[in-house]
């Protein structure tokens, strides 16, 4: 019996899942890179932004948005979203 309401209870959860899936964009895509999407750094701790965790100085500074806005002369790798 239990069992049953197990099952009944992890598709209850499943079917009213309401997450929503970006529109694709006009080139078929969902929107930005991966690294944006997912949200990259920590607002408020902008060391996250460094691409290189043992790097101390700060290279750039985390968004509200969970991006980051690198410093100036700062490149941002393309892969990460992060300052290098």
């Amino acid at each position: 019996m239990s069992r049953s309401i197990l099952l009944v209870s992890l598709c209850l959860i499943a079917c009213t899942d309401t997450t929503t899936v970006p529109e694709p964009n006009e080139s078929g895509t969902s929107g930005g890179d991966a690294a944006q999407d997912s949200g990259v750094c920590e607002p408020g701790a902008d060391q996250t932004c460094n691409d290189n965790p043992a790097i101390s100085s700060l290279h750039g500074r985390c968004l509200p948005d969970r991006t980051c806005e690198c410093a100036e002369g700062v490149q941002k790798n393309p892969d990460t979203g992060r300052c290098l």
